[in-house]
Formats: structure tokens, sequence, C-alpha cells
């Protein structure tokens, strides 16, 4: 069936199934039928196997193996369905938890990686243009390298220094100067910039500066 049919049908089918386990008020609550109970299984099998692990692959949880392979032997012993944990094995899980606490548990934030990432990103695409760059470049000169004298001086351009030395890498987004200060922090942009609100200016995801870090220190990329 189409997926939305399928999402659809794999919400109705938990819907019946926890109607079944709370149902509504009735004299005897504690009174459930072998066939009852039966049902409930196949019920059970058909929404976590059938519904959500074909949907959602193969979710192995606690919580959906008890359902499955323990709903009918726990309300025929016990008249109720125990929520699965990991309070017996929680020592095993000892190891994992190190692992969990030494990555996103410790260091950057998950903003910070996000923000590290899309700079790595940037400085790919950038190397890949300035190969591209320096690759068309060799090409249009191939055929006046030969004229060329030997003591020609081949150094490349002295560095940037300053940031307004950089250039802008990746696509930037048209934005009215008016939508970007409603934002509290950047309030006094129209005036910094000294333009309308109906202009527009150009904002990049990823901006390169020059940074000097302490007195008399080099500029750093």
């Amino acid at each position: 069936m189409p997926l939305h049919d399928a999402m659809l049908d794999l919400f109705c089918q938990a819907a019946r199934l926890g109607g079944e386990l709370f149902r509504e008020n009735v004299a005897d609550t504690a009174a459930m039928t072998d066939k009852q109970i039966s049902a409930m299984e196949e019920h059970a099998a058909t929404f976590a196997v059938d519904g959500l692990q074909t949907l959602y692959g193969h979710v192995l949880t606690t919580k959906v193996h008890r359902l499955v392979q323990h709903l009918g032997d726990e309300l025929r012993g016990r008249g109720n369905l125990w929520e699965g944990d990991t309070s017996e094995n929680e020592k095993l899980h000892s190891s994992c938890k190190r692992m969990f606490r030494r990555t996103n548990k410790r260091g950057p934030t998950v903003a910070l990686q996000m923000m590290r990432c899309d700079e790595a990103q940037s400085a790919v695409f950038r190397g890949v243009h300035d190969s591209d760059a320096a690759a068309s470049s060799q090409t249009a000169s191939a055929d006046t390298a030969a004229a060329s004298s030997d003591d020609e001086d081949t150094t490349p351009a002295n560095p940037a220094q300053s940031t307004a030395q950089l250039l802008f890498t990746g696509r930037g987004d048209r934005v009215r100067v008016g939508g970007l200060a409603e934002d509290p922090a950047l309030r006094q942009l129209p005036a910094v910039l000294d333009l309308e609100a109906d202009d527009y200016v150009t904002v990049h995801n990823t901006v390169r500066i020059i940074a000097r870090f302490e007195w008399g220190a080099p500029g750093v990329l």
C-alpha cells in the first residue's frame, strides 16, 4: 500500500491494541478469556512485526520484544503486562555508557559540532574550487610557458592580512535588512550598515575571518 496509508494503518493497529489492553470501564476489569488473549497476541505481532519493523526497520527494543513474545504469558499468568526495561542487566551497558559520555556528553555541544561540520564542508568545497581554478590557469598558460624567461618571479601573491581581503565562497541568500532587524540581536543592523529596511543584503552561512588572538600575534585564518 502507499506509504501514507501504511502509516495510518500502523497507528490504527496501535490504537486497536491499546484499546484491547486498557479497555473501557467495565464491571469486572480482571476477567479476560483465553480467546481474547490469543487475539491480542496476534494483533501485537501484526502491529510490531508486519507494521512497525516493516516501516522502521528491525526495531529491537525490550518493549517491543515483551509486547510480541511475552504478552500472552504475562496476561495469562499475572493479568498484566510488565513494561520492559534493562534493570536486570544494566551493568552490561556500562561500557556503552562510558563510550557515550566520551562522545556527545563530553566536549563540544551538538550545535558546535554542526558548525565545525559546516566549516569542514566549506573548506572541502573551497579546496575543490581552488584546485579547478589552478588547473584552468595552468591550461590557459600552457602555450605561453615556453616563451617565459627562466628567472621569472613565480612567487605567489601575499596572503590576506585582513578580513576585508578575503573572498566569499559558496552561495549566499539575499535577505531584507528589515527582516534581519526583527531579531533583537540585529536591531542595530540598519544603522550600522547605513541602509533602509527595504534594502537587501547577501547573507552567507560560513564567513572566513582573519583573527589576531594576542598583541603582536600574526594573523590566523
